[in-house]
């Protein structure tokens, strides 16, 4: 069994029992067997096992607003037996994307209507691709894929993005009492209609019509997890210190207060050079910082990455100018 993920990190299906699949961009990271696990060798059909490799993906800042904040395409594939005949399950292809919005005081669901479900045709003639859907999203939260549509047809080796939409209902009442009660799925099972050859029946005898037959596969699933969070503010104050004016001081606070969380606190000289301090708050979510000893100007600013019931936040930016010797001239 071997594991590969996209490179560049996308949401893609691909039908690849076709045998003529272009640009897969994939990127091997890591086989399992036997050896490995065990009960691979006396897996009965119906029966599963769990197994698994470490993986360790490119990422990159989580983004200081509400929209996707990971995402991620794995593809699965399991190498033919002796004797195995129908192959149009041995390959899948699963996408992870994890949303977040706010709830207060009321979803901003602009940042999750951007998110899309990637078809890609990698065969020679036009294909249709069913999507079929399962979630336990809340009451009040309500999705669809393009324009409701359940089908989509796409010409040979063409690249489709099918936006997903939120959408939300205040008649269902407020979405408060579902903030980090759980981590709500919406899964997208994406499927076609291949055709199957029995290699039993000889060319030209008079089964010869019966040999393809039309099969319905689910090549791929999208999952999508959307957490429900309420609104974090983070404000900041900057000047030069009073005491000693090499040093530039920071003092903020995280509301609500969540003691012990961990801020990003970056700081911005001219010419675009970073500075990034990491620094704890205390129990009534204050904190402070000092850059000693550096002429400015500059640019500073507060990030939060949030946690399971509250949104990641950032101040706004603030600016102080060149440090006068002869006066406390910092800009707040």
């Amino acid at each position: 069994m071997r594991f590969a993920i996209k490179d560049p990190l996308a949401i893609h299906f691909s039908d690849c029992q076709s045998g003529n699949c272009q640009n897969q961009d994939w990127t091997p990271v890591g086989t399992v067997d036997a050896q490995v696990f065990p009960q691979l060798a006396e897996l009965a059909p119906g029966q599963s096992v769990d197994v698994f490799v470490a993986v360790t993906p490119p990422a990159s800042p989580t983004p200081p607003q509400n929209a996707l904040t990971g995402s991620a395409a794995i593809q699965v594939s399991i190498d033919a037996v002796q004797g195995e005949i129908s192959l149009g399950n041995n390959v899948t292809e699963v996408a992870v994307q994890r949303l977040e919005t706010v709830v207060d005081p009321s979803p901003d669901l602009d940042g999750l209507g951007v998110q899309s479900l990637v078809l890609r045709n990698d065969s020679q003639t036009p294909r249709t691709f069913g999507i079929s859907t399962q979630s336990n999203l809340p009451p009040g939260l309500a999705f669809s894929f393009g324009q409701g549509e359940h089908d989509v047809t796409l010409d040979a080796f063409e690249v489709r993005a099918v936006p997903l939409q939120f959408r939300f209902d205040p008649q269902q009442g407020s979405l408060d009492r579902y903030v980090a009660a759980n981590r709500y799925l919406l899964n997208a099972d994406v499927g076609t209609v291949l055709s199957l050859i029995n290699p039993a029946i000889v060319p030209g005898s008079a089964f010869e019509d019966d040999a393809a037959h039309p099969d319905y596969r689910t090549i791929g699933t999208g999952t999508f997890a959307v957490n429900l969070v309420k609104s974090a503010r983070l404000g900041i104050s900057v000047a030069y210190g009073r005491q000693n004016r090499n040093d530039l001081e920071v003092s903020g606070g995280l509301q609500p207060a969540h003691p012990g969380a961990w801020i990003t606190v970056d700081y911005t000289d001219a010419n675009g050079r970073v500075i990034s301090h990491l620094v704890e708050t205390n129990h009534g979510g204050r904190f402070t910082d000092r850059l000693v000893g550096f002429a400015g100007p500059w640019k500073v600013r507060a990030l939060w990455q949030g946690d399971l019931d509250h949104a990641a936040a950032s101040s706004r930016e603030a600016t102080v100018g060149t440090r006068d010797p002869f006066g406390d001239h910092g800009n707040d």
